[in-house]
Formats: structure tokens, sequence, C-alpha cells
């Protein structure tokens, strides 16, 4: 009698198990099913080169034709696309009426580049521009009518904005040159007013648009998405949605792609040359002529820029000093001392409107 109850209870507790483990994994798949369907479904354009093509792997046929770029193994069936110097764009085309003309949404894609400055993706309506600026991400959206954030202050409410009116200029997880393979993305957001970048899974920062007039992207006169002229790199694992994806939907995108890309080392030799900005004949021109009309003491510039303040931790602030820095050794042929608090004497203070 012991043993038989014995046997039925083990019996019972085993079937118990299995259904638990049976629920379990059910639940389990359900919610990554759930990710999958969600993400999937936003996702209205994705090329990832590993099949040799321009193919467009999200089911809507629009295939990129290469032109200039060139097929690269990145060994164990995948592939990106390579741009060498003087290389065509990558074209896809598209349209005004095609789900790649989106109002709202996110573009990421794995980069590898080491020139400064480069149009990296761009929509041909000015939708969209993602450039690589000094080194750095950067991003540039158009709205269906009167909204751009572009190469002008948004408007004098400009301290609140945390990279300038370029995000993600001068932050310093936005660096691009490395030669090191990144995940790069971008959120436009246009309901909640704000723009997000992230690289390598992590948040860049998030530009508050909140006292912006924000806009849906312009999708009129769309009808091609392209790397920009002079692109000089790699790409891969191009994707656009038509939804603002989460943080942790890019870890996600993140992590299931890292692998590919870890401990590479994939570069292209280029003649390039680094520019960076020189005061120009014409620059010293007019400060010649400012000066016939306002003779200064022969120590004015240095007793006025003696001291540099930067309050505060705000990325434009400190970029703003570091660049009055340079112009102040260019012209008076001597080096400022760049301080983070209000110091006595002659100075100049650099800070937003909190601070």
């Amino acid at each position: 009698m012991t043993r038989t109850l014995y046997v039925k209870l083990l019996d019972f507790f085993r079937r118990e198990q299995i259904l638990v483990v049976v629920v379990m994994f059910l639940l389990t798949s359900t919610g990554r099913m759930g990710w999958a369907n969600d993400v999937s479904t936003s996702l209205v354009g994705h090329w990832d080169f590993d099949d040799g093509t321009g193919k467009d792997l999200s089911g809507n046929g629009y295939d990129a034709v290469l032109e200039g770029g060139t097929i690269y193994s990145l060994g164990e069936g995948h592939a990106c696309v390579r741009f060498m110097p003087d290389a065509d764009p990558m074209r896809i085309p598209a349209s005004e009426d095609s789900p790649l003309a989106i109002s709202r949404g996110t573009i990421c894609f794995w980069l590898n580049t080491v020139t400064g400055r480069n149009t990296l993706v761009k929509y041909d309506n000015k939708a969209v521009e993602i450039n690589a600026y000094r080194g750095d991400f950067q991003v540039r959206f158009g709205g269906e009518d009167d909204f751009r954030y572009w190469d002008l202050i948004l408007d004098y409410d400009w301290p609140n904005y945390d990279m300038r009116e370029w995000a993600f200029y001068g932050h310093p997880k936005a660096s691009v040159d490395d030669s090191v393979w990144h995940l790069f993305a971008v959120a436009y957001d246009d309901q909640n007013r704000r723009i997000i970048g992230w690289r390598d899974g992590e948040l860049i920062s998030v530009v508050d648009l909140s006292t912006v007039e924000t806009e849906p992207l312009r999708r009129q006169g769309l009808t091609e998405i392209s790397t920009g002229e002079g692109f000089i790199g790699f790409m891969d694992d191009l994707r656009i949605y038509n939804r603002v994806l989460t943080d942790a939907d890019i870890r996600k995108i993140h992590n299931s792609t890292k692998s590919v890309y870890a401990d590479r080392r994939d570069t292209i030799p280029t003649d390039t040359k680094v520019e960076t900005y020189m005061y120009r004949k014409e620059d010293h021109t007019l400060y010649s002529t400012w000066l016939q009309y306002n003779t200064p003491s022969e120590r004015l510039g240095e007793s006025l820029f003696k001291s540099i303040v930067a309050e505060g931790s705000n990325s434009t602030v400190r970029t703003a000093a570091a660049e009055l820095t340079y112009a102040v050794k260019s012209m008076f042929d001597f080096t400022s001392s760049v301080k983070t608090r209000v110091v006595s004497g002659p100075k100049v203070i650099l800070g937003t409107a909190k601070t």
C-alpha cells in the first residue's frame, strides 16, 4: 500500500514538474516571441549583405543598389559592404508612399570608419541625414512643414539643448573614427519631442525638444536613401524601423549581433588627410580691420582671455571652451587658463542659462 502510494505520488510529481517546465517554457518563449514580433513588424527595411547582395530582408522589396560598394567577407557566412576612396554611394530606391518614408522611427547600423567627416545615411528629401562630423556621430532631421533640426539653432532657447543644434556632436560616447566596429542607432520621436542616440547598445544622449514644435518627418519628395558621397569605410546590418525603439530593444539588437564584429581590425588605406580648422587669411583681415577702429593696449588679449571659466559639466560648454582656447592661442599667441569655477580678475565665463 505504501509503495503503491509512493509510486503514484512520484508519477504525479513528475507529471506536474513536466507541466511546470512546459508552462515556464511557453511563458518565456511567448515573451521572446512577443518582443521579436513587436520589433519585426515595425522593421520596414533591413540589409545585412550576408548573401553577397543588397537584398532587403524586411520583405518589402527595396533592394539596395551597391554601386561603388563592394561585398566584404566577415567570415562564417557573414559579410558587409565596403566603400573605398572615391567609390560611388550605395542607393536604395524608395518613394514617399513606401514604408521607408517614416514619420518617426529608428535607424541603426554597424559602422567602421576612420575618416572624421562623412555623410553616412541620408534621405534625398532631407528628412534624415546621419553624419560623421569631426569624428563624432551627428544627426539631422527635417519635418513635413517648418521643423528643421539642421545646421541652425532651433530658437533662442538653445541652452536647453545638450549637444548644440547638432546631436550628438561633442559627446564622449559619440566617437566614430577609430577604425573599430560600433553599432550606432538614432530615433526621432516627434510625439514625445526628443531625439535619442545610442552606441554599442548604450545611450549616448537624449536631446530634449520639449520647447520646440516638432513635426512628423517629411515624406514628400523621397526617391532614394543612400550613403554619402565620399564615405570611406564599412557598413553592415542597416535597419530602418517605423517606431521608436527602447533602450532594451537596442541592447538586444547589439547583443544578438556583436559577436560578428568582436576583435576585428578591418581597415581601409586612405590618403585622406584629417583637417582641423585654422584661422584663414580673411579671418585675420577682418580682425585687422577691427583693430583699426578699436586700438587695444598691447596686452589686451592676454588680459581679457587670461581665464576662461567653463561652468558646469555641459559638454557643449566644454567644447566651446576648448575651441576658444585654441582661437586665443592662434590669434594672441598665449594659452588661456581654463577653470570650472569663477575666479577673480579679467575672465570670460561660458555656461548655460541654468549655470
